[in-house]
Formats: C-alpha cells, sequence, structure tokens
C-alpha cells in the first residue's frame, strides 16, 4: 500500500496516481470530486489537453475504479464535454441523476451563461437520496493559486445532501485540498488523492487553518 503522503484524525492524502491508490482502498460511502475538464489547465503534472478519444478513455478508468471503491459517486463534469462524458458514467457507474449549482455571483458566464450553472452527476447506490436537484452557490471565494480550485460552499452542501456524519468520502482528484476541509469543518473522513506533490501542500495547509463555516 502507498504510504499516505499526509494524516490527521480523519483525514488521509495520498501523493500519488488516483488509478493506482484506489485499487488498494477499502470501500468508502461516497466519491465526491471535481473531475479535470480537458480544457487546458495549467496544473503542471497532469496533461489537460488530450484528445477526446484519450480524454474519453481516462473517464472511463476513472469511473470504472471509483464504481470498484465507492458505494455512491457525486462527480462535477464539465458542460462543454457532457456530451461525452455522461454515457462514459453511465456505463460506468449507473447514472440515477443530475444535481444543478446555479452561481450567480461567477466573474466567468461564458456562452449563453452556461458557466453559472455546473452539473454534479449522481451515481445508483447506497446513501442519502436528497429531496432537491437544485441548489445556490453565492459565496465563489477561492483562497489558493490552483487553476480550478472549488470554492467551499458548494462542496459542504452536497455533503450535508448526501452524507452523514462520520461518512468517509473520497476525493481521487483532490486539488488544492476543498473536500478535505470540508469533510473536516463537517465532521467527515476523507481520503483525498492528488497526484501533485505542490497542490498536496496547499491542501495540508488548508486543513490547518481554524474550522471554516
Amino acid at each position: 500500500m502507498i504510504k499516505p503522503y499526509y494524516e490527521e484524525e480523519n483525514i488521509t492524502i495520498y501523493n500519488g496516481d488516483c488509478l493506482e491508490v484506489m485499487k488498494e482502498l477499502e470501500p468508502v460511502n461516497l466519491c465526491l470530486t471535481d473531475i479535470p475538464f480537458n480544457v487546458n489547465w495549467k496544473y503542471g503534472v497532469y496533461n489537460d489537453n488530450l484528445t477526446l478519444e484519450e480524454y474519453a478513455e481516462n473517464c472511463l478508468k476513472w469511473f470504472t475504479t471509483i464504481s470498484e471503491t465507492c458505494k455512491r459517486a457525486v462527480i462535477k463534469i464539465p458542460n462543454k464535454f457532457s456530451y461525452l462524458v455522461l454515457p462514459i458514467f453511465e456505463k460506468a457507474l449507473g447514472y440515477l441523476w443530475t444535481v444543478i449549482q446555479y452561481s450567480p455571483n461567477t466573474t466567468s458566464h461564458g456562452a449563453f451563461n452556461l458557466n453559472l450553472y455546473t452539473q454534479y452527476l449522481i451515481s445508483k447506490g447506497e446513501g442519502k437520496t436528497p429531496k432537491t436537484d437544485f441548489f445556490i452557490n453565492t459565496k465563489n471565494n477561492i483562497e489558493t493559486n490552483h487553476p480550478a480550485e472549488m470554492p467551499t460552499m458548494p462542496i459542504k452542501k452536497l455533503l450535508n445532501m448526501f452524507t452523514d456524519e462520520n461518512d468517509t468520502i473520497l476525493d481521487p482528484f483532490l486539488g488544492s485540498g476543498t473536500t478535505a476541509r470540508a469533510c473536516k469543518d463537517l465532521g467527515r473522513k476523507c481520503i483525498g488523492i492528488e497526484i501533485s506533490k505542490e497542490y498536496c501542500d496547499i491542501a495540508v495547509r488548508r486543513l490547518g487553518q481554524e474550522v471554516l463555516f
């Protein structure tokens, strides 16, 4: 088993390839993650500018391995490639429905204001069933230099919708650690995997801050 890069009570971070690390994990309650969008973000380690065929192959590998590790998955996907990602998600994980995040304060609206809306695909499986498929995110505060950092508020909303206290959540694309930070604030356990040592260090620093609400 790969050695954890960082551990504290209820939080474990691995620095490595998520496909390799996930194969060695015990089953967890939920995968909550934000996959690479293939829009040429400059991550430093991962190539975010693949051909559509290569990106589809990666999505299939990610989703298949997540299905073997997690009882349910909630995965943010790119609007631009939803036509490509959704069928792969359904094949690997079993599509249940979609939760939409509306962010009226975002600074980047894009064509037809699509950037105001974020899609989270929900897989079939065990876990809580929320009573809504829509929520509003009013705080887009970014705390680090990660090029695609997720705000904390939407992650906390999703955690409350799909998990209970002490559940274990996996984020195989931890990035700057938003999921781990939100889990710590809300009393959830978290396993994070991040291929970049630089972003692992950012996540560790965020975990050292006081509890944020």
